[in-house]
């Protein structure tokens, strides 16, 4: 189901990755763990840069 968030929501939207991590390092290994991780990274660093403009909408979906 697709979903929009704002600037406003970045922060939320980090803490969630950042526990999603912690999750992935506990319960996933292997290939599949530093694939899941390395996916989880680049949100991380990327998400920030999308909202260049305060009135900035993301589509996720």
């Amino acid at each position: 189901m697709p979903t929009c968030f704002g600037k406003d929501k970045l922060e939320q939207a980090l803490r969630e990755l950042g526990m999603m991590r912690e999750w992935t390092k506990k319960n996933v290994t292997g290939s599949d763990q530093e694939y899941i991780l390395m996916r989880i990274e680049g949100l991380e660093k990327g998400l920030p840069e999308a909202f260049d403009r305060e009135d900035t909408i993301l589509y996720v979906g």
